[in-house]
């Protein structure tokens, strides 16, 4: 089955699954309040590669394969690294990726995904490739990248194009993105990618280049990839008569890593969170940065085009905070009350924002996501009127108070939600 062509069933499959998935799985968690600064963290322990969980033994090893690719046999992550890497971009057909979205617009989501022709990508020597790697491994796009990789074999002797046009020096991230547009996803991909940084390029704050495989548009998050990691690029931007990549490390899918929420019991350490929270928060200069005690931040979430196939009259995301506010400066303890539309924020804007926030309130929703890069010592309280809790695992991670409060309209808060609120923010506040 080829990416685009599954991509659909993947979206169908995972949003059946969240809700599922989660009524099963965190059945035992309680849904209402999650903080968990009674367990200890390895102070010492500062490594991301490594995270065990000492109850179940479930390992999360990050494998560094030199050339060629690893499973993971419990988190089921396929790990591929490959050595002079080349990419002939005559063989793939989508879209350029790239194009400013006002040029696009109504373009569907199939251009946009790749169809790859075998020798697309090639090594000069055979890759170590381990036999289950298609039976055990979640690959998602990996899937076609290694269905259409050639390689010199005893039946072939590297009867295929090997000319690099250009090499790009160094280490090259690689990845397929889905749901590119929307924060929540990206960040799941941030994680991936920081993940398969070695600790030696962690602490040397290496910077990499990035190379999408996908054909979207440019979104709004694109630049924060370059922020984070270092200068990005698309595939079908680069020579068609080949490039040639010195050290090309593949980024598992997001819907295979410990984010997403059918990952349910492959949580990292506290100190994996910390390593990654820490470093996107360095990257815009903000570790000083601590919570206003009393300050509340509430999340807007209104409708604006983020991709070619948005369609804003369906978006129905609106809610009366306007009353929220009003009875949280009548009647909370909070010092001060504000109200905040993310996507009109440079992602800077949107961490410094979520730094100061002693308490952080928002919809179920992307926005959320900024939990993931607040200070340990702040709150968040979550309207949720879809029993989907996977931010409660973001915050148990980040080991951030977190209040997930049930409603029954997603697009309206009852006065008895108005009141829990309320009382939630005061006993935060005291």
């Amino acid at each position: 089955m080829n990416t685009t062509s599954s991509k659909g069933l993947f979206r169908n499959a995972i949003a059946d699954l969240d809700y599922q998935h989660q009524q099963k799985v965190l059945g035992n968690l309680d849904p209402v309040e999650v903080h968990s600064s009674s367990t200890q963290v390895d102070e010492d322990d500062d490594t991301h590669l490594e995270a065990i969980d000492p109850c179940k033994g479930y390992i999360h090893t990050i494998f560094h394969p030199t050339h060629g690719c690893q499973v993971n046999p419990h988190t089921r992550q396929a790990f591929c690294n490959f050595l002079d890497l080349r990419i002939d971009t005559s063989l793939i057909k989508q879209d350029q990726g790239g194009e400013p979205l006002e040029t696009v617009m109504g373009r569907t989501e199939s251009a946009e995904f790749q169809k790859y022709s075998k020798g697309a990508f090639s090594v000069r020597r055979q890759p170590d490739l381990e036999e289950s790697l298609k039976q055990n491994a979640n690959l998602y796009y990996m899937t076609d990248v290694l269905g259409s990789l050639v390689y010199p074999t005893e039946m072939n002797k590297g009867g295929f194009n090997s000319y690099c046009a250009e090499t790009r020096p160094g280490t090259t991230l690689m990845i397929t993105r889905y749901e590119y547009a929307n924060l929540y996803h990206t960040v799941t991909d941030w994680w991936n990618a920081f993940a398969v940084l070695t600790a030696e390029q962690v602490q040397r704050k290496e910077k990499v280049n990035i190379l999408f495989l996908d054909g979207h548009a440019e979104g709004n998050l694109d630049p924060i990839w370059e922020d984070i990691f270092g200068r990005y690029e698309y595939v079908k931007h680069l020579l068609a008569d080949g490039v040639c990549f010195e050290r090309a490390v593949f980024i598992p899918a997001r819907y295979s890593g410990p984010l997403f929420p059918s990952s349910r019991k492959r949580y990292p350490k506290r100190q994996s969170a910390r390593a990654f929270s820490d470093s996107v928060v360095k990257t815009y200069g903000l570790q000083d940065i601590k919570p206003i005690h009393g300050t509340v931040v509430i999340i807007d979430r209104q409708p604006y085009i983020s991709h070619p196939q948005s369609v804003q009259d369906t978006f129905q995301r609106g809610m009366n905070l306007d009353d929220l506010v009003q009875r949280l400066r009548n009647d909370s303890k909070a010092t001060s009350v504000e109200i905040v539309r993310f996507e009109t924020l440079p992602y800077g804007e949107q961490l410094r924002t979520v730094r100061q926030a002693y308490v952080l309130i928002g919809n179920h929703g992307a926005g959320i996501s900024n939990l993931l890069f607040m200070d340990e010592s702040s709150h968040v309280l979550e309207f949720n009127a879809k029993g989907m809790y996977f931010f409660a695992y973001m915050a148990r991670w980040k080991d951030t108070h977190f209040h997930s409060q049930r409603i029954q309209n997603e697009g309206h808060l009852s006065d008895h939600d108005l009141s829990n609120a309320v009382s939630i923010i005061n006993e935060w506040v005291g």
